[in-house]
């Protein structure tokens, strides 16, 4: 997947028709993002910075903290990797959706809240501006609350210091690790040949 990919057959009034596009997410989310640059006519390069991998600690501490879910008022997440990880080991664990539906959730921007709804979650609280300092704006009085916070090991602090700051006893667990990711050679030919636009979609990237 890290090569160029032919753009169709679009209008040639498509601001983006013919740009060369570099794309940075991780090869296993690249496909959507590709496939709708490719309906705009523009010719994606898929150049991968990043690999999406289980943290250090082989799970302990999210398996732990998923085993104690009935304890939590809310569960947050930040992105969609941390709701297909959080998923997969209450798979692997036994403990089935209903676990997920004994705590209140809460997520940040539209792709967190689309991979909820892929497994008929629901979002109590979704901010308007997908950053954790609006979360933390949007949750409602959360002093007295316990929380879990699956995320990415290289997570931003903010919600934890934000929510423990307002009272809120606060768990924190990696679910995710994100490794940088080694192009391959037709990708880096691919480079080679020019590209027009940069696209990023996390700070990880």
């Amino acid at each position: 997947m890290n090569q160029a990919h032919g753009a169709p057959e679009a209008p040639v009034t498509t601001a983006l028709y013919g740009k060369r596009v570099l794309v940075t997410r991780a090869r296993a989310q690249a496909q959507e993002f590709v496939s709708r640059l490719q309906e705009l006519g523009a010719i994606p390069i898929v150049f991968s910075t990043i690999h999406i991998v289980p943290p250090a600690d082989h799970y302990a501490a999210l398996d732990a903290a998923l085993g104690q879910l009935a304890t939590f008022d809310w569960m947050i997440v930040t992105s969609a990797n941390a709701v297909v990880h959080v998923w997969e080991r209450c798979t692997a664990l036994g403990l089935g959706a209903g676990a997920l539906e004994s705590v209140r959730l809460a997520a940040v921007g539209p792709a967190t809240v689309a991979a909820l709804r892929a497994r008929g979650l629901r979002a109590a609280v979704v901010p308007d501006r997908y950053v954790a300092e609006a979360l933390l704006d949007a949750l409602p009085a959360p002093a007295g609350q316990r929380f879990l916070l699956p995320q990415a090991d290289l997570a931003r602090d903010t919600l934890r210091v934000g929510l423990q700051a307002a009272g809120a006893e606060v768990v924190a667990v990696s679910a995710y690790s994100t490794v940088l990711a080694e192009p391959s050679p037709e990708t880096l030919a691919a480079v080679e040949q020019g590209v027009d636009i940069l696209t990023f979609t996390s700070s990880s990237t």
